[in-house]
């Protein structure tokens, strides 16, 4: 319960015990157990942290005639508690939090202020929904029950295996055992392979004795990625965001409107959704657009029921969102959030594979639409191109640095189009973060790597030369030699039509190394280490005030190249 007799049925509020103004809100509502606990002790306390979130948003409402800030900051896919706590309090003070072994390395001129996102005169809250995390403990277990408490699939990936091991030992001159086995089920077998021998008739007699095996294996291979599908929990935590995340920050906000109202006290409010959390941030501001707006009493840029909250920005980190989302002639619920916002602005990383691989990879059987799958908001990259005439009037005439989705080989433009049509346009600003060492190590570390990885994969196969070992070693010579290289080659590489699509392809294959601890680099999440480039431009513009007039922000530069390649996109909405 907190002040007033409110309940709490989905969500828990703490408050940081050394880092002030910060607070952490954690959704319940998926917690069967208690899984998703505290993980930081002493860090948080939750008796009487909602009265406190309340009190500190009034007080501050009171200074200066301004109305305070309220930063909301949710974590995306594969977030443990511990992670995110810890990254919470580094984010909204660095310079109270962080190793020694940081500040030794960053110095004492380094200006902490400049890359924290908790407001001067506001609030920096977490919001925490369920992510259970990639080969925890709690998501390993889980995984061993579903197999025994599903049987209807648990049973079939017992048995297939079986089957194919029982075919090959029968076909093949196998172990005694499992010619055995293969008699015993011989039935099953049979009645497999039996209707795709007949058909094979016309062939030599030789591939006959492929067909059940063939089809078999394929069938493992299914369940085999689907096992893989679900230890890799991110089906799941697209199943949490959406149907825990979305309901309980909606749940939240509205209860926090509601004390607000009571002390008259208006807020505005910055939001930063990182991967599967902006599907979390967008969605729910559609249900609380819903319940919120009321035409007659505020101005569409506010929520609440006498414009309590003030949407400012919005930022999305390596959003886990459709491209053709961010287009008018797919309208959808990222519109509804260019709507409600002064601004939104979109970091991307073309080389960040998780988004490009295993979201590609997981919702390619979802997406109901083919040029869904592989493209996503967080993986746009920015090149200088203009593949076609654009005539006057259009406002891509005078682009000079195009966005564009690029899922493996061949870039495709993110606005065929002229994005402004009649409608009202919406600011929405692409920062392209490739070149971001925090997100893709240093050119020398992962060149280092390739030339370690070349030379042990060639002592590999020096040591047993087959027609595999040759294969193998292609492979990773591939990956660790001319890919750390074509990393090299991608600054000047993206914006040359017939090279970008190879050197892309090369380049992204290391980015796995990057995730190793030496190199202080990764490319889902690097956009919040305290020392990068993407964390200080994120502040920068959390501590801004956005533009409003359409006439003024069509003054304003629109585009800049550097570390951080950036684009300023009007859409009509």
């Amino acid at each position: 319960m907190i002040g007033d007799g409110i309940p709490l049925p989905s969500f828990r509020v703490y408050k940081a015990a050394d880092v002030p103004r910060t607070y952490l809100v954690a959704s319940v509502s998926a917690s069967r157990d208690g899984g998703d606990r505290k993980a930081m002790a002493d860090a948080f306390l939750e008796s009487g942290a909602f009265d406190s979130l309340v009190e500190d948003l009034t007080k501050a409402g009171g200074t200066g005639g301004r109305s305070p800030v309220m930063t909301l900051r949710v974590h995306g896919f594969n977030t443990t508690r511990h992670a995110f706590e810890a990254g919470l309090l580094d984010e909204a003070d660095p310079a109270l939090s962080g190793s020694q072994e940081r500040r030794r390395r960053l110095g004492e001129g380094f200006n902490y202020s400049a890359v924290a996102f908790r407001p001067p005169d506001g609030v920096y809250v977490g919001f925490r929904w369920p992510s259970e995390g990639l080969a925890t403990k709690g998501s390993l277990q889980d995984t061993a029950l579903a197999v025994v408490m599903s049987p209807a699939v648990g049973l079939l990936m017992l048995i297939v295996p079986i089957l194919c091991l029982a075919f090959f030992g029968h076909h093949q001159g196998g172990p005694n055992w499992l010619v055995e086995t293969a008699n015993g089920i011989g039935a099953a077998v049979a009645f497999l392979t039996h209707p795709l021998a007949l058909v094979d008739r016309a062939l030599q007699p030789r591939w006959a004795d492929f067909w059940g095996l063939g089809l078999l294996t394929m069938v493992l291979g299914a369940f085999v990625i689907l096992f893989l599908l679900r230890l890799s929990t991110y089906l799941r935590d697209r199943y949490r965001a959406l149907h825990y995340g979305v309901p309980d920050l909606g749940e939240f906000m509205r209860t926090l409107e509601e004390q607000l109202v009571r002390r008259n006290c208006k807020i505005s409010l910055n939001v930063i959704g990182h991967s599967m959390g902006a599907l979390v941030v967008i969605n729910a501001l559609r249900v609380m657009s819903d319940y919120f707006y009321e035409p007659s009493t505020h101005e569409y840029n506010t929520i609440g029921r006498e414009g309590t909250f003030r949407l400012k920005h919005l930022v999305l980190c390596a959003a886990d969102v459709p491209t053709v989302m961010a287009t008018p002639d797919h309208n959808n619920y990222f519109m509804s959030a260019l709507r409600r916002f002064d601004a939104a602005h979109s970091f991307g990383n073309d080389h960040d594979v998780i988004l490009k691989w295993l979201s590609g990879f997981a919702n390619w059987m979802s997406e109901p639409r083919y040029d869904m799958a592989g493209q996503r908001l967080g993986n746009v990259l920015l090149i200088k191109h203009r593949g076609r005439r654009i005539a006057r009037g259009d406002s891509r005439h005078d682009w000079k640095i195009w966005p564009v989705a690029r899922p493996v080989f061949r870039h495709i433009d993110l606005f065929p189009s002229d994005p402004v049509g009649g409608a009202k346009p919406a600011v929405l600003d692409f920062y392209d973060c490739t070149l971001d060492a925090r997100l893709n190590a240093s050119h020398r570390a992962i060149i280092l790597l390739g030339i370690a990885g070349t030379v042990a994969s060639g002592a590999i196969l020096l040591h047993g030369a087959s027609s595999l070992g040759i294969a193998i070693w292609a492979a990773i010579a591939t990956s660790f030699a001319w890919g750390p290289f074509a990393r090299v080659l991608w600054r000047r590489g993206r914006d040359v039509p017939r090279v970008r699509g190879l050197v892309g392809w090369a380049a992204d294959l290391p980015s796995l190394l990057a995730f190793l601890g030496p190199l202080r680099s990764n490319p889902h999440s690097g956009y919040f280490e305290v020392d990068g480039p993407s964390r200080a431009r994120i502040a920068a513009i959390l501590r801004s005030e956005p533009m409003t007039d359409v006439e003024a922000i069509a003054r304003e530069p629109s585009e800049g190249d550097g570390v951080l390649r950036w684009k300023r996109v009007l859409i009509s909405i």
